[in-house]
């Protein structure tokens, strides 16, 4: 059974050729990563802040 790895690259440059990127799911799924990041140190902050002004027991 031929491969299909050049018609699927030639394929995929075709859909892509137009973008300012090499690899658009990889760069969307960092561009995901940092949000998720972003907004976790959100929540931490929030919940650091939270547990300096509570009194402990």
């Amino acid at each position: 059974m031929p491969g299909t790895h050049h018609i699927d690259h030639e394929f995929t440059q075709y859909l892509y050729e137009t973008l300012p990127v090499t690899y658009p799911v990889l760069t969307d799924i960092a561009s995901l990563v940092e949000t998720l990041r972003t907004a976790q140190q959100g929540v931490e902050r929030t919940l650091n802040a939270r547990n300096s002004r509570t009194p402990n027991p």
